[in-house]
């Protein structure tokens, strides 16, 4: 990323509501270090490969899923994007109506060339439903 504070939200709204695999892959491939990690309430990859394996199951488990920006935050002397996300989610096959997540994304990037790339995502969830 060149500009990360402007590029992260369709970034995040491939990452979560691609239905396509091929773009998933390509987006993590692009935007993820090697070594990246990910951080998440349920589960913690510690490779490229396996976040992908992550976002995968994600499409499989709710592949309705549909995500939207509220803000973004950058600290260039950290090098850390904070980005407040509402997400729809419905379970395949659930037959209750989709339910509304908000969480926080916390971003550590790594400056390679110029460029800015994450290595590691940390998912914050809120405990409570948002209306």
């Amino acid at each position: 990323m060149q500009n990360p504070k402007n590029e992260i939200p369709s970034i995040i709204t491939t990452l979560a509501s691609t239905r396509s695999a091929s773009a998933l892959a390509q987006t993590i491939s692009r935007y993820f270090t090697p070594d990246a990690q990910f951080w998440h309430p349920l589960c913690r990859s510690a490779t490229r490969e396996e976040i992908l394996g992550v976002y995968q199951w994600y499409r499989i488990m709710s592949p309705q899923t549909r995500s939207r920006v509220l803000s973004v935050i950058y600290d260039e002397t950290l090098n850390v994007l904070i980005v407040e996300v509402v997400q729809m989610f419905h379970i395949r096959y659930n037959p209750f109506p989709p339910s509304k997540a908000r969480l926080n994304v916390r971003l550590t990037l790594r400056e390679v060339n110029g460029l800015h790339y994450i290595a590691r995502q940390e998912d914050f969830y809120h405990p409570t439903v948002c209306h």
